[in-house]
């Protein structure tokens, strides 16, 4: 595995995938964050088109549904809830 996509993979608290050809860069990646436990969000494409099949591939194996801006934002705050504290709780604890 490249270790540029394991780190972009470690960096990321989520990994959204646009278009993943099966055999891609992309793929490299999100395998990596699959093995890092983090969260995959990918947009569907036509079954036909060569250029989306890891995604579709991705969401056979449960990656998060994208469909519009909605569930970008929900997937999103979600993501960004359970790994950031709230401002109120920051330096409590330093």
């Amino acid at each position: 595995m490249a270790t540029g996509n394991i780190v972009i993979a470690a960096l990321a608290p989520t990994t959204l995938i646009v278009e993943a050809r099966r055999r891609s860069g992309t793929m490299v990646t999100a395998n990596a964050a699959l093995s890092l436990g983090k969260e995959i969000l990918t947009i569907p494409t036509f079954p036909t088109t060569s250029s989306g099949q890891g995604n579709l591939d991705l969401l056979a194996q449960g990656a998060t549904l994208i469909r519009d801006a909605d569930d970008l934002m929900v997937a999103w705050s979600r993501v960004v809830c359970a790994t950031h504290r709230p401002v109120s709780e920051v330096g409590e604890d330093e």
